[in-house]
């Protein structure tokens, strides 16, 4: 049985994990070719499915917040694209920090913590061609 640590995170990560999930993970390895692995991964889709109401395709991404946030970004803006980037906090910033090698960013800042003013991006838009 693994320990739970006593301890609080007050960070988006790396967070708590139930001691059943600490103990699931000590278990082996599954193949990622193997049939066990195609199973899971085929549910996972499924329910996947069945959580978002939809009939059509879904990918499954295994990594980091960073990696997903990469994925969208590089699937969603090209070399040429301007991008208004809405930055108010860490991972906003990061948003931005990843368009500035994909894209042509423009970021629209506000303080971290604060609602995004949708005066200001209204008048962004209509500034700029986004």
């Amino acid at each position: 049985m693994v320990d739970r640590p006593a301890q609080a995170f007050l960070l988006p990560g790396p967070v708590k994990m139930d001691p059943r999930v600490l103990e699931a993970m000590a278990a082996p390895a599954l193949n990622h070719r193997g049939s066990a692995f195609q199973e899971a991964l085929e549910e996972l889709r499924v329910l996947t499915q069945t959580l978002f109401g939809t009939r059509g395709p879904v990918a499954i991404l295994s990594g980091s917040g960073t990696a997903g946030l990469e994925a969208a970004v590089t699937g969603l803006v090209r070399k040429s694209d301007a991008v208004l980037n809405l930055v108010n906090g860490k991972f906003s910033e990061r948003v931005h920090e990843m368009c500035q090698v994909f894209a042509h960013p423009t970021a629209l800042t506000f303080e971290w913590g604060t609602a995004v003013d949708p005066a200001r991006v209204s008048e962004a838009l209509d500034a700029g061609s986004y």
